[in-house]
């Protein structure tokens, strides 16, 4: 069963976020805050990340370029309430593989897991082909 580590403040998105991929036959491993994503990354080592920029203590970029310093190909995508342009460069020079909009990641999820998740994980949920 593919793991995948939620890193927000916000116990409703971590909520969501766990239903969502429980749905897909995912396990969600959640985290309030960024040091706490770290630890359970280090325990856990998932296969995908996804994280709020805006996360207590240790912040969503500082996770994500540890995360990469780590493991490289463990993808990350990290999210926030705003989108703008300076943000969506600095997510992508601290090495995230995607960075969006936390309301409307949604809309884009079974895309993003089947483009992100490897082959051989992907091969033990339900998502289908798109």
């Amino acid at each position: 069963m593919p793991a995948i580590l939620i890193a927000d403040a916000s116990l409703t998105t971590r909520e969501v976020f766990y239903w969502e991929l429980s749905q897909r036959s995912m396990q969600g491993i959640l985290a309030s805050n960024g040091t706490t994503a770290l630890e359970l990354f280090a325990e856990t080592l998932p296969d995908l990340v996804i994280a709020n920029i805006d996360l207590p203590g240790v912040n969503g970029f500082e996770v994500c370029r540890r995360i990469k310093a780590e493991k490289p190909e463990v993808p990350v995508i990290l999210i926030a309430c705003r989108t703008g342009m300076h943000t969506n460069c600095l997510a992508y020079k601290v090495g995230a593989s995607y960075y969006a909009n936390k309301f409307s990641l949604m809309e884009d999820l079974d895309v993003l897991l089947n483009r992100l998740l490897p082959d051989a994980v992907r091969q033990k949920t339900v998502l289908g082909e798109i």
